[in-house]
């Protein structure tokens, strides 16, 4: 079995039953969430980036999904509990990432290691001081 699709371990994929479309959807939200440019909401310590489906859907044609298919794909994963809404708009949502069910742990650690060195690209937010560095502390988890 090859060790990893896309970013993702192949162990860990089987084990959440994800398919491929799903797959693709969240390496995309991997590379575009580190976006300088994109737009967030704090919530509990945690950092909702704003995901147009219009914008998903020119970005990935080869989904070949129209935007109900895309928001279905959205609330499975949520259902698996990778993925937590926000809020909902009518052509956009904020979602909430939960990447440790993604990545492996290193053995005996109990909180992700810096996801960016598993991508090799640090995760960068234009934001103000305070909010970047929150975000940078909910990106790069530290040992614990």
């Amino acid at each position: 079995m090859k060790d990893f699709i896309f970013e993702f371990e192949q162990e860990k994929v089987v084990q959440l039953n994800l398919k491929l479309k799903e797959l693709v959807l969240l390496e995309y939200m991997f590379k575009f969430f580190k976006n300088e440019e994109i737009k967030t909401k704090d919530k509990v310590d945690k950092f909702y980036c704003r995901l147009s489906y219009k914008q998903v859907l020119n970005d990935l044609p080869i989904l070949r999904i129209k935007e109900r298919q895309l928001r279905n794909l959205i609330i499975g994963l949520e259902q698996k509990g990778i993925i937590e809404r926000f809020s909902e708009l009518k052509n956009q949502a904020y979602l909430f990432v939960d990447w440790e069910k993604l990545f492996a742990l290193p053995q005996g650690r109990s909180n992700l290691y810096e996801i960016h060195t598993l991508s090799g690209q640090a995760a960068t937010h234009k934001n103000s001081r305070n909010q970047k560095s929150k975000i940078n502390q909910n990106i790069k988890l530290k040992f614990a």
